[in-house]
């Protein structure tokens, strides 16, 4: 039996795990939208450092959102409720970490490498 401070009403969990279920879905799509959308920015220089700032105000944007209060009460509910969409939501959360964090380093070496091609031309 479980212990009484973790029973958690089997609807609410339900509900939980339709909302992250949600946001799978989204986060995935946002993930996999890179490819297509590199196709839209201009070629060169310009294009590599307007596609990877916009990627990652996108991606930023996205992990703030999942910091917040609700969306953290909310993945509380299903580890309250011990659901299996848990697992699910472990794996895509790492995904969009590390999607960010590897983001924010290619926006870093882009800029870099912008200033020492400027720097080169003087």
């Amino acid at each position: 039996m479980r212990p009484v401070s973790r029973m958690v009403a089997p609807n609410a969990v339900c509900q939980a795990e339709q909302v992250v279920g949600g946001w799978v879905t989204t986060i995935e799509a946002v993930l996999g939208e890179a490819a297509g959308a590199r196709g839209i920015y201009l070629p060169g220089l310009q294009g590599e450092i307007d596609f990877w700032t916009s990627r990652q105000a996108t991606l930023q944007a996205t992990t703030d959102q999942l910091k917040t209060t609700a969306c953290q009460n909310t993945v509380s509910l299903l580890i309250a409720g011990q659901s299996k969409m848990l697992k699910t939501w472990r794996v895509i959360d790492g995904k969009i970490t590390d999607a960010a964090n590897e983001t924010k380093d290619i926006c870093k070496c882009v800029l870099c490498i912008t200033s020492l091609t400027m720097r080169a031309r003087q």
